[in-house]
């Protein structure tokens, strides 16, 4: 999805604080466990500067995308790893 350019910049400011606040909360999350949404989470960070609505719609996905995938994860470790499991 590619957010449109506006030639009017006008922030959110009542939510400027706030979504700040999230990306930055999930920057952290994607940068220790979830790779898997770093990039949209770095493409958001972007928007602190000049929010638009879709970038709040966006974020509002992302959070129903990792609360959906929760459980996701890769396991290191446990009580069946063989070494012949981790050569290629």
């Amino acid at each position: 999805m590619t957010l449109p350019a506006t030639s009017t910049w006008a922030p959110v400011t009542e939510q400027q604080k706030t979504y700040a606040k999230d990306t930055g909360t999930i920057n952290w999350l994607s940068y220790g466990t979830r790779a898997d949404i770093a990039y949209i989470v770095s493409r958001l960070a972007e928007a602190n500067a000049g929010l638009l609505q879709e970038h709040l719609d966006l974020i509002y996905y992302l959070y129903y995308y990792i609360k959906g995938t929760a459980t996701y994860g890769i396991e290191l470790g446990g009580s069946n790893v063989d070494i012949t499991d981790i050569i290629i």
